[in-house]
């Protein structure tokens, strides 16, 4: 468990993690999400989670 409070970022290294290793889409929306209203002081990760948000919901959304 991480503080609250870190500077780094790790919600959005969770994201990945969840959505690459372990293909759990529903969480790594929650971590993207938090990624980008937390850790701001990162542009890329948040461009890179604002895109991937938009891929798993198309995703989730998609019928079978």
């Amino acid at each position: 468990q991480w503080d609250p409070q870190t500077p780094l970022p790790a919600r959005f290294a969770v994201a990945r993690i969840y959505d690459e290793n372990f293909h759990d889409l529903p969480k790594a929306l929650n971590y993207y999400r938090q990624a980008i209203n937390l850790e701001s002081d990162y542009p890329e990760n948040v461009v890179h989670a604002q895109n991937r948000i938009e891929a798993i919901n198309r995703e989730l959304t998609r019928e079978p």
